[in-house]
């Protein structure tokens, strides 16, 4: 998973919201509803250049009802062991599907659930690019006990993952590509994947971007 690099405040419209507490009302995960809820959504697609937190699929954008369970708010550290961190902004993010999606897939958010190890878990808010090893036909596989759970029970490996994985890498280094790319070719490449453009990561950029590392020269390896 890319690591996010999480806005040091919340949106200021949430923070309004939080600031309305009174003897009556306290601000809570369940009533955040309407334009700040809308906002809240919109900054964790926007820091995450509109992929998942977790597989770094796409996630969809539209507005329409039927794209609406395209992702949740993610809270890493789950609400029913750490109701004091709901509102915390840097324990939430975007991720793919919701429980009740209408696609039937369950991965990321909706599988890791209620599930959470502080020593198990991967964060996205942490470099793992060292972790987790992608391979051409969209495989994902862990380098030590915490990427191999995290893989395990966000369900990281579920097939529709690893075809869509294996399409996107196979789309960016196809064979007619890597016949004629030249070093400045892939490293052009990888760079497009390490970077968003026009707001935007390529979806799977980790998996692109380890399978060019192994095509580079040593020397050029180095510069990345």
């Amino acid at each position: 998973m890319l690591k996010i690099n999480k806005l040091a405040q919340e949106p200021p419209e949430v923070s309004a919201w939080k600031a309305l507490v009174n003897d009556d009302w306290q601000p809570s995960y369940g009533n955040l509803m309407g334009q700040e809820r809308r906002v809240l959504r919109q900054s964790l697609l926007t820091e995450q250049g509109h992929v998942c937190c977790y597989c770094n699929r796409r996630i969809m954008e539209s507005p329409s009802v039927e794209n609406i369970a395209e992702f949740h708010i993610e809270h890493f550290r789950p609400q029913h062991a750490f109701g004091h961190l709901e509102l915390e902004y840097q324990n939430v993010h975007a991720s793919c599907f919701k429980n009740d999606s209408p696609n039937g897939r369950r991965h990321c958010g909706p599988a890791k659930d209620d599930w959470f190890d502080e020593e198990l878990t991967l964060s996205p808010l942490h470099d793992n690019s060292g972790s987790i090893r992608f391979l051409y036909d969209g495989s994902i596989s862990g380098l030590d006990q915490a990427a191999n759970e995290t893989i395990k029970r966000l369900r990281l490996d579920h097939p529709m993952l690893e075809a869509e994985r294996e399409a996107h890498i196979a789309g960016k280094l196809d064979t007619e590509f890597l016949l004629q790319a030249t070093v400045e070719d892939l490293l052009h490449l990888y760079q497009a994947h390490q970077q968003m453009q026009n707001g935007k990561y390529q979806p799977f950029a980790l998996a692109v971007m380890q399978r060019i590392k192994e095509l580079l020269p040593a020397p050029d390896q180095q510069v990345l």
